[in-house]
């Protein structure tokens, strides 16, 4: 699993939302690299690297939900946006349990007909319709394929969803957005602007 990069230009005494940009940039940027791995869904591995990255960008933007409610004009569409890779990092999410589970499946029914196979304890070649479970190879069989579909479905979801969100800009509209919110984030009578 990639490590998530070390985050360099954080201002302790800087405005926080500034130092928030700078994270949900960076984490951005990670979810990002896996773009051109969204094309083809045989790229397992690049997949699940992408999700893990949309779920470090997601869970960075929850923590600073509440700076952006709080001092921000943009928090209607910075909650928009926190949804907008909720979405996208459950369906690589749902698309990665699947990869991990038809195989086991596969693995489990592979054993089960290995029982059927083989010789005895003395040394006769097994046979007989009932030395397998075809019943539970069969139930196996059928989640598999049941699996598959549902993530093929999945899969569809994620490229529309993405190619959607790339044609109106969405990536380019958040950081905007916080480079906005970074600048001209107000803080309450009082306060310094470094909280």
């Amino acid at each position: 699993m990639a490590k998530a990069l070390p985050i360099h230009g954080i201002d302790p005494d800087g405005p926080i939302l500034a130092s928030a940009c700078n994270i949900i940039e960076m984490r951005l940027g990670e979810m990002l690299r896996y773009e051109p791995y969204i094309a083809d869904e045989t790229r397992v591995y690049e997949l699940h690297q992408m999700r893990i990255a949309a779920k470090r960008l997601r869970y960075s933007m929850e923590i600073f939900q509440p700076l952006y409610r709080d001092f921000s004009q943009c928090f209607v569409q910075f909650e928009e946006a926190t949804d907008q890779i909720k979405a996208l990092q459950e369906h690589l999410g749902e698309i990665h349990d699947s990869d991990v589970l038809v195989p086991k499946l596969e693995e489990h029914i592979t054993r089960l007909l290995k029982a059927g196979h083989g010789r005895d304890k003395k040394g006769e070649l097994r046979t007989g319709v009932d030395l397998v479970d075809l019943d539970a190879c069969q139930g196996l069989l059928s989640v598999c394929m049941q699996v598959r579909d549902e993530r093929t479905d999945r899969y569809r979801l994620l490229c529309g969803d993405w190619k959607r969100i790339r044609e109106n800009g969405f990536f380019e509209s958040l950081l905007l957005l916080l480079r906005r919110a970074a600048q001209t984030g107000r803080m309450p009578e009082g306060k310094d602007r470094t909280v």
